[in-house]
């Protein structure tokens, strides 16, 4: 819950208290977070992210520790506790993870890849510096219709915006409008992707993007973390995919004898589906799946024992 260890518990060479061979890195965990959302596993990087934050609050405020225990979720004894390159990992994942910031000042383009948890109603970052001017992103995400307005001041010409969204599993009939007209969307890996032309206005100049579609599923999921001094207890996403008959299937991991919530929030439109009525669902051998508001609950059968997919 805590972050990525440097050698899995199953390698011969694990030990959770020796330095290099299964401890807790939040300087890697902030790659690991990095590599999960560029190859299509959003919640594993959330799940990273969340960890890293609240390394923040449980044992160093305002700081990440050097290194943690690969077993427990403490600091190892000779970390340093106010360590610099622990405590940017938390800014990587999040700029270029989750806002999939990307700034190539020598072409003046700027990419944004957007994936948003799906409870978010919206999100900004602002001051993103390029040359001698300056952007501004607003982020909505409203019922099959995220916004994303970019203001730039700086300038001419202005820089080329390149924009991916990620887009829920099970999407189609993607449709994008930048200022009211529309622009051709390529979609690649589960991402609708498009430019928007240089704007050539002097001093300030502002786009505004929507982009609307049919279906998708957009899954939040949420429950237990570790307590400090405590072992991991978190859900883990292993993977996600659409199969061919259209169904959208999760591989989970967690803990026998604790329960889950997958949700998919009301507001970005899935009030409609039955949860009582998936497809397979009840099949999921020693995990039980109950409807709850805007969602399941999972509860893993058994009593409390190691990690079962």
């Amino acid at each position: 819950d805590w972050g990525t260890r440097m050698l899995a518990s199953t390698s011969e060479l694990y030990d959770p208290l020796i330095y290099n061979q299964g401890t807790v890195w939040p300087f890697l965990s902030g790659f690991a977070g990095l590599a999960a959302w560029e190859y299509g596993n959003p919640w594993a990087g959330i799940d990273l992210l969340r960890g890293l934050t609240t390394l923040t609050r449980d044992h160093s405020r305002g700081a990440i520790h050097e290194v943690l225990s690969g077993d427990r979720y403490e600091p190892m004894r000779p970390s340093v506790p106010h360590q610099l390159f622990s405590t940017s990992s938390l800014v990587t994942p999040l700029v270029r993870g989750l806002f999939g910031l990307d700034v190539d000042a020598v072409s003046r383009r700027v990419t944004l890849r957007p994936l948003l948890p799906a409870h978010w109603p919206a999100a900004r970052i602002d001051d993103v510096p390029i040359g001698e001017g300056r952007l501004d992103f607003a982020l909505a995400q409203r019922a099959g219709a995220p916004e994303i307005t970019a203001r730039y001041e700086g300038p001419s010409p202005a820089p080329e915006l390149r924009f991916e969204p990620s887009l829920p599993p099970g999407v189609q009939d993607l449709d994008a409008r930048v200022d009211g007209d529309p622009v051709a969307v390529e979609v690649s890996d589960r991402r609708g992707v498009f430019g928007v032309a240089p704007l050539t206005v002097e001093g300030e100049s502002v786009s505004h993007v929507v982009w609307t579609w049919n279906g998708g599923v957009p899954v939040a999921f949420d429950g237990p973390r570790a307590e400090p001094a405590g072992a991991s207890v978190g859900l883990r996403v292993v993977a996600a995919d659409v199969a061919a008959d259209g169904r959208l299937r999760f591989t989970v991991a967690g803990r026998p004898g604790y329960r889950y919530r997958m949700t998919s929030p009301a507001p970005l439109g899935i009030g409609d589906v039955d949860p009582v009525a998936i497809p397979g669902a009840a099949a999921a051998a020693g995990l039980e799946i109950r409807p709850v508001a805007n969602g399941w609950s999972l509860d893993f059968a058994g009593t409390d024992g190691g990690y079962v997919a």
